[in-house]
């Protein structure tokens, strides 16, 4: 109801984690059927044009174990709150139903979040109400995986808006293989990888090379991808495109080999520090592709400490130990066993 005990209709309630919503009717009544996980507690918003939104949390004291419970409310009245409506379809005309369809306030009130989130009808049609106008908003629309998300970081929203119609773009997928060897051209073998594309971002896949250090990558959409791995070795690819000319054959580099590199940490006296933290990494290019690989380890009291499986190419070592200044070596790998010494030199020097 109004501030006048009047009854409103067309209110929007709406469960805000897991979307269950419904409406009021002619006489302001509403009836919201949830089903909630164990220990999960809604909270509710009473979202309409022309009022001032309401977000409720009902507790487990507040339902008290009842699997009902009678809730009403009062809507205060502000001309500044209004609805925008939309439409959402790909390039062809076709209506999209099921696009999460997210509005964020880009300067709320202080203690607020203001987030609607709703989902196109079977014709590709959506609603948000009790949108604050003259302000600024994050609007994306997203329907993955098959379509590429939409965004606009700096949208507003004036005290009589027109119907927004978005276009998304449908993704194109291909099939993918390739190798994944090191910079002397051997096989990587056994090696595991996640690749991600950058533009939808929603799109990761796991992939590992088998024992010839072939990969395989299925209805993957074409775009730029990153390549990351997981672990305390860290390999980056970065700046790659997939395009249609690009679904065979597809080469990936990684510092996998069979070099050794030992190194032994000391000070001006050649006393070796009682901590010290190393980092081993390597960047290089190929065309506009980045590639990054970086390692990291503590040294024994003695000051040594070795990097194994390594490639050939140039290697910065980078040296941290409390008490001393940073210190960086650049070395190059092209022996099967190398050796090299960093001396430290203390803060106060």
């Amino acid at each position: 109801m109004d501030d006048d005990g009047q009854p409103i209709d067309d209110v929007f309630i709406t469960e805000e984690r897991y979307f269950f919503n419904t409406r009021s009717n002619a006489h302001g009544n509403y009836k919201l059927i949830m089903d909630l996980p164990t220990h999960r507690y809604p909270t509710l918003n009473f979202l309409r044009h022309g009022f001032r939104g309401k977000r409720i949390s009902l507790t487990r004291a507040v339902l008290q174990q009842n699997s009902s419970y009678e809730l009403d409310l009062e809507l205060e009245e502000n001309p500044l709150s209004v609805r925008l409506s939309g439409w959402v379809g790909n390039e062809i005309g076709v209506a999209l139903e099921g696009a999460r369809v997210e509005l964020t306030a880009l300067q709320p009130p202080a203690g607020e979040n203001f987030t609607l989130t709703v989902f196109t009808d079977p014709r590709g049609k959506f609603s948000l109400e009790a949108v604050r106008a003259d302000e600024p908003y994050d609007f994306s629309i997203n329907l993955a995986p098959e379509y590429s998300i939409y965004r606009d970081p700096d949208f507003s929203v004036g005290l009589n808006p027109q119907q927004v119609n978005i276009v998304l773009e449908s993704l194109k997928f291909v099939d993918i293989d390739g190798m994944m060897l090191n910079r002397d051209s051997s096989p990587v073998v056994d090696f595991e990888i996640y690749v991600t594309n950058v533009s939808t971002g929603v799109h990761s896949r796991k992939i590992v090379s088998d024992s010839s250090g072939f990969f395989s990558l299925k209805h993957f959409p074409l775009g730029e991808v990153s390549i990351t791995t997981r672990g305390a070795e860290i390999y980056e690819i970065n700046g790659l495109v997939l395009t249609d000319s690009e679904y065979r054959n597809l080469e990936l580099i990684f510092d996998k080999g069979e070099r050794y590199l030992s190194v032994w940490i000391k000070d001006e006296n050649g006393v070796a520090p009682p901590r010290a933290l190393v980092t081993l990494d390597q960047t290089f290019y190929e065309g506009p592709v980045r590639y990054h690989q970086y390692r990291s380890k503590a040294t024994r009291t003695d000051g040594k400490f070795s990097f194994g499986n390594l490639g050939k190419g140039d290697y910065r070592i980078t040296v941290y130990a409390p008490g001393y200044q940073k210190q960086e070596v650049m070395h190059r790998v092209i022996n099967q066993s190398d050796e090299v010494e960093v001396t430290l030199r203390s803060l106060e020097n």
